[in-house]
């Protein structure tokens, strides 16, 4: 009877860790390009800049080293966000019809 109760005891745990995975997936929604994307990389490249510039300007020392890696993260964003337009561009353009709704959908 032991044996049956451990195989119990491992079914449900499979079927509990299924269920969680299923929960997670539901909750994360898959990653797509949206035109507000660039929105929101937009102002990353913005604060590179002004970071640098508020660096020079006061004479902050220590800001001097955040504006290259603030322009790698918004390099970064930029180029993700690119790929995303250039991945979903021409699956846009296959129809013709519905290309411009469906290159403004949020």
């Amino acid at each position: 009877m032991q044996c049956e109760h451990r195989t119990d005891d491992n079914v449900v745990a499979r079927l509990d860790v299924a269920d969680r995975k299923a929960k997670f997936q539901q909750r994360s929604p898959p990653l797509r390009y949206g035109p507000l994307d660039w929105g929101a990389v937009f102002p990353l490249g913005m604060y590179a800049v002004a970071t640098k510039q508020m660096a020079a300007a006061l004479g902050l020392a220590f800001l001097a080293p955040l504006a290259p890696a603030f322009f790698e993260v918004a390099l970064a964003a930029w180029t993700l966000a690119f790929i995303g337009l250039a991945w979903e561009l021409p699956r846009k353009l296959a129809h013709p019809d519905l290309w411009y709704l469906a290159l403004f959908r949020t």
